[in-house]
């Protein structure tokens, strides 16, 4: 089973992108960049149009990038949905990659995804710590 790594990426942030690509590359993993939509260069109008409410609003107030992130990601699982493949991982181009992800992220990984249901994986940090999510 192939898998198949999407990496969600700022274009003006060019050290950030050349670095997960060359260390993907590097562990022997193939991988798509995806734009990320940024925010500073998009009208916040088209923003809240796109994602559907105003920034700062309900439950879950999201901020511009917030927002830009969200429809970036949304992107990639358009993506993910028209060419369908046995498994896909998602990440953003500030992502720590070690040598642990090339043991993961080997021909096995698909094969477990498969055989639990599990069509996306979602790795991402947060404040120092390192989250996998299964989905």
């Amino acid at each position: 089973m192939r898998l198949v790594i999407h990496v969600l990426s700022l274009e003006r942030e060019v050290s950030r992108r050349t670095a997960v690509s060359d260390r993907l590359r590097g562990l022997g993993l193939e991988h798509e960049l995806t734009d990320a939509i940024d925010a500073r260069g998009v009208e916040r109008s088209h923003l809240e149009a796109a994602f559907g409410r105003r920034v700062g609003s309900g439950l879950s107030p999201a901020t511009p990038g917030d927002m830009a992130c969200t429809l970036g990601h949304l992107t990639i699982w358009r993506k993910i949905a028209a060419a369908p493949a046995p498994a896909a991982v998602v990440l953003e181009d500030d992502v720590a990659v070690d040598d642990d992800l090339l043991r993961f992220c080997g021909s096995e990984v698909a094969v477990l995804m498969d055989r639990h249901g599990a069509g996306l994986l979602r790795l991402e940090a947060r404040k120092g710590e390192r989250l996998a999510g299964r989905r």
